[in-house]
């Protein structure tokens, strides 16, 4: 990964921890591919069916307890009676809008955590180093432009802000993005470059604190419990993360034949934050250096002259939890003293 600062350092960082580090090779594809392979997986899994092409519009509920959803084939609310169906457990992974968390009851947009991007798919960029790139550049940060090698020589390029500062600052992101590629920084890598996509944009919420993530009757996982990563924006992984722990206790609570909310917090939102807690207040300290463009710069140029140094960044990214290392006193004394 290539991280660089407001004021232009940049600094490699490589997986070593793990098994991440050992087991390779690893790959960026197109969200296109990579759900598709997903929900191929899934579709061969014993025991379960699937509906394509359908929306679902609102839960059901009896006596307060979710027991269901409804929906329609896309495109068609308005056209006949909606279709129902019942189940102990309703997982809402429908994405930052989710349309089971608002009408269980739970807003899924957190004003204050919330960022908006803008992206396109772009052939021909110059990444001779095929890594993903995150540029933390003047007048973006807290946000970010990306750059993110996928499959068949495309590139996932792209720019995002908290949505608060987009707001306030009356930012078009497809023009800002427009902007950073024809600036001096990056035109001459996009010389030979065509979009081949159109610029789309899409806002999530970045994970707050602790908040509601299930009820009677369901529970809300991936984007739609808001579990984005700050700093970096990594979504998949954790989403990922947080289904598999979801699966967990929904096993446990057949087994108990207790969909409740009391027991559905404890199988799956406690164990969730559990797991979530020491990243996130690790990630919030590396939040605290973008908003700190001379710090970031610092902290990056002399990362950059430091093998330990680098050997910490590359235990950040293989797992944010490490982000606190950084502010250990040691950490501080090689930052300032070589």
């Amino acid at each position: 990964m290539l991280f660089s600062s407001p004021g232009g350092q940049e600094i490699t960082v490589r997986f070593n921890q793990g098994k991440i580090r050992t087991e390779g090779p690893h790959f960026n594809v197109r969200r296109k591919i990579f759900d598709n392979f997903l929900f191929q997986a899934a579709k061969k899994t014993r025991g379960v069916q699937t509906i394509e092409g359908f929306e679902v519009l609102r839960v059901l509920k009896k006596q307060g307890a979710v027991v269901g959803v409804e929906g329609c084939k896309l495109g068609k609310k308005t056209a006949g009676k909606p279709d129902k169906f019942f189940a102990k457990v309703v997982v809402g992974a429908d994405g930052s809008g989710s349309a089971v968390a608002r009408s269980a009851g739970i807003e899924p947009i957190v004003t204050s955590r919330h960022a908006f991007s803008a992206r396109a798919y772009y052939s021909g960029v110059a990444c001779e180093r095929q890594m993903v790139e995150l540029h933390y550049l003047k007048g973006v940060t807290p946000g970010y432009f990306w750059i993110f090698p996928v499959d068949s020589g495309l590139c996932n390029v792209g720019v995002g802000l908290p949505t608060m500062i987009v707001a306030q600052k009356s930012i078009e992101l497809d023009k800002l993005l427009e902007q950073i590629i024809a600036s001096p920084q990056f035109s001459q890598r996009f010389i030979k470059a065509r979009r081949v996509s159109p610029i789309t944009q899409w806002g999530m919420t970045i994970t707050p604190q602790n908040r509601a993530r299930c009820g009677d009757g369901f529970l809300l996982a991936g984007d739609a419990a808001a579990t984005a990563v700050a700093f970096a924006g990594e979504g998949c992984g954790p989403a990922m993360r947080s289904g598999k722990i979801a699966a967990q206790a929904i096993v446990a609570a057949l087994r108990q034949d207790d969909f409740s909310g009391k027991n559905l917090k404890k199988l799956y939102q406690d164990e969730l934050w559990r797991v979530m807690e020491p990243e996130n207040k690790a990630v919030s300290k590396l939040e605290f250096l973008t908003t700190r463009p001379r710090l970031f710069d610092f902290v990056i140029k002399r990362a950059s002259r430091s093998k330990k140094l680098l050997s910490l960044a590359g235990e950040i990214a293989s797992d944010y939890q490490n982000a606190s290392k950084l502010f250990h006193p040691s950490t501080a004394l090689r930052l300032l003293f070589g």
